[in-house]
């Protein structure tokens, strides 16, 4: 009588699968550029532009969120402010949703679109940028963008823990044929 083996092989192929589609929902970095154009102040007009950037794999996507910047740059009035300028800069997320970056420097300001009484009438489109120079103070809006990260390159080694798996099953496998073809 041979053992089914159905039953087994469906159960491997079901934890192959999960394990291969988790590996693949894992997060990474995230990056957008940004536009800012002051509406209103001795800046009306101009526009200044940067890019940043954040890792979203610690972020469950539930509720009012931040992440700290790993790449911040911005050119303001002759000026590159970077990430390390304000070590206390953060990305504001709600539901998972990009709100927009908290950033301070001595000649400006970047407030993210968190509503601070009622997070769930957040919008990007409530973020703004407010400046006050030696001209005058004034505000703008800011249009983010997003900017879709290459993948990483595909290696060829496979994960360690697969093959091991796979070379397991393949033992049992030989195993199991040989006890069905020993006499009783």
């Amino acid at each position: 009588m041979q053992p089914n083996l159905k039953p087994l092989f469906t159960a491997i192929s079901l934890a192959l699968g999960t394990a291969t589609i988790m590996a693949g929902s894992a997060k990474a970095a995230v990056m957008y550029s940004f536009e800012v154009t002051p509406d209103f102040g001795p800046l009306l007009g101009d526009t200044y532009l940067g890019t940043l950037e954040y890792d979203d794999s610690g972020l469950t996507g539930i509720g009012e969120e931040t992440v700290g910047l790993s790449d911040f740059d911005f050119s303001f009035l002759g000026s590159d402010f970077m990430s390390a300028d304000d070590p206390f800069a953060f990305v504001q997320l709600f539901d998972g949703v990009f709100l927009g970056v908290e950033y301070s420097a001595p000649e400006f300001q970047f407030l993210s679109g968190i509503d601070p009484f009622d997070p769930s009438f957040s919008s990007i489109d409530n973020a703004f940028f407010a400046y006050d120079v030696s001209a005058g103070a004034g505000f703008g809006n800011i249009k983010y963008t997003s900017i879709i990260a290459p993948p990483p390159p595909a290696t060829s080694i496979p994960d360690p823990s697969t093959v091991l798996g796979l070379i397991g099953v393949g033992f049992i496998g030989i195993r199991m044929k040989r006890r069905s073809q020993e006499p009783v």
